[in-house]
């Protein structure tokens, strides 16, 4: 018999049965770590096993072994725990105020390279918000703020349109060289420019 959307319930609570049982050793020591009875894990184990026409354990010798059935719900049922571990987690911090995506704008000219060692250190507090990054050049990433298509945007070349209200600091300098060829009729020389990133 299949059940469907019925079992989802049991097969969660199977898995985690099924992950302290490997870890502890026996039914005994995995119903203490899940403050339960023995006979509640080993029941709640059978019974899904009987509503899926499928054997977990096999309970012939001294100590429950696990089949083969058994074993890959195990692997991939702790794949689905961590899962849905990381799923509660991502509600609660939602619910504290978290994005759950934030959308930054990076201007071309700036170097990624140095926003790395930032992003590491975001993703080892706030691993719930996905940082997804767009590229702006010449001015897009103001245009990605204006326009609702970035949350934040880092290295922008000038400061933002006069009309807009957004809060701004200076992060640093770039320093480009302007050259042609000496036998252009347009050529500057080569001479630097400097230019500010916010």
């Amino acid at each position: 018999m299949y059940c469907k959307g019925a079992c989802m319930k049991p097969l969660l609570d199977v898995l985690m049965i099924l992950d302290a049982l490997e870890k502890e050793g026996s039914f005994a020591a995995a119903s203490a770590k899940l403050y339960k009875t023995p006979s509640a894990l080993s029941y709640t184990v059978h019974k899904l096993e009987s509503d899926l026409n499928i054997q977990l354990l096999d309970r012939s010798g001294h100590r429950a072994k696990f089949t083969r059935t058994g074993k890959m719900l195990l692997e991939k049922g702790r794949e689905v725990l961590h899962t849905v571990r990381e799923l509660e987690k991502q509600a609660i911090k939602l619910h504290e105020g978290w994005e759950n995506e934030l959308v930054i704008g990076v201007d071309d000219t700036f170097p990624f390279s140095l926003l790395a060692p930032l992003i590491e250190a975001f993703y080892q507090h706030h691993s719930v918000t996905r940082l997804k990054f767009i590229n702006g050049v010449l001015g897009g990433s103001w245009d990605a703020l204006t326009q609702g298509r970035a949350d934040i945007i880092v290295g922008a070349m000038h400061e933002p349109p006069s009309s807009s209200e957004f809060g701004f600091s200076r992060l640093g300098d770039l320093e480009t060289s302007l050259c042609g060829r000496a036998s252009s009729s347009v050529s500057p020389g080569r001479r630097a420019v400097k230019s500010s990133y916010y």
